[in-house]
């Protein structure tokens, strides 16, 4: 099935917009049910998974804030760069790689 790339680029930015708002609800739903999380080689295979385990305690508890740097097409993944701080001050710079069909991302490769 062909990408929208227009659609995957704003749903990539409704997800950065929602994390930063820390509006939990409004990142849930960027995730289909069953969507895929590979955080440099922690994988989270549902959208519970994504939410419960690393989303919420890592960046919405903490008050992360993303940051877009720069974006490419690699095939049918949108890449996008961030730097990452949080509220407490930590940060770093890495890359999550979407897979979005259907108006919902179906997977994410996050590498530093």
């Amino acid at each position: 099935m062909p990408v929208d790339k227009a659609e995957a680029e704003r749903v990539a930015r409704r997800f950065l917009d929602a994390a930063n708002a820390g509006d939990t609800k409004g990142v849930e739903a960027t995730f289909a049910e069953n969507a895929r999380f590979d955080s440099v080689g922690r994988v989270y295979p549902s959208r519970a998974d994504i939410m419960n385990r690393f989303l919420i305690p890592e960046v919405l508890d903490v008050g992360g804030r993303y940051k877009a740097t720069g974006s490419r097409w690699d095939g049918d993944r949108y890449v996008v760069n961030y730097d990452f701080k949080t509220s407490g001050g930590g940060g770093e710079s890495f890359s999550y790689a979407f897979l979005i069909q259907d108006g919902l991302i179906r997977d994410v490769v996050g590498r530093y």
